[in-house]
């Protein structure tokens, strides 16, 4: 019951987060299974992931179009796109999954403690092999023209 509730408040946090914070309008998110979020992706893309501990354990995974996180940085950080350097990028998906995490834990229950991992970028082939310990939840965000995956893994 207590995980359904944290993933219910990982769904609601994606989206606040990305609306609110990075002004990008949601459309829906949407739970997917797994062959369609290894679908999407290629084995050099980079993601970004951030592990947490506490009442549950475990970790949030952001995996977003290079495209996307371009205009989101852009807009974060109040530039242009051509200004933007790969290290803002990064820094920028870090800080979006750390949000979301964060969110997550404060919708879930501002009196549990979690204790959040620094976000770090892994590459695609070293995210695949780490899954399927675990409960994972995917969710598909999509906005107008793009769309984002954020998987929640949960430890036994």
């Amino acid at each position: 019951m207590e995980k359904r509730k944290l993933l219910q408040a990982a769904k609601a946090s994606i989206s606040e987060v990305l609306e609110t914070m990075f002004f990008l309008p949601i459309d829906r998110t949407d739970i997917v299974e797994a062959i369609a979020f290894n679908g999407a992706i290629n084995d050099d893309m980079e993601f970004v992931e951030v592990g947490f501990s506490g009442m549950f354990s475990g970790t949030f995974l952001l995996v977003i179009p290079d495209d996307l996180a371009l205009f989101l940085t852009a807009s974060f950080l109040g530039s242009i796109e051509e200004k933007m350097l790969p290290a803002h990028i990064r820094e920028t998906k870090k800080e979006m999954v750390n949000m979301i995490a964060g969110n997550t834990f404060t919708h879930f229950n501002d009196q549990v403690e979690f204790d959040l991992g620094i976000p770090e970028i892994v590459h695609a082939r070293d995210a695949l092999n780490g899954s399927g310990r675990g409960e994972e939840t995917i969710y598909q965000s999509h906005t107008l023209e793009k769309f984002l995956f954020i998987r929640v893994a949960l430890e036994d």
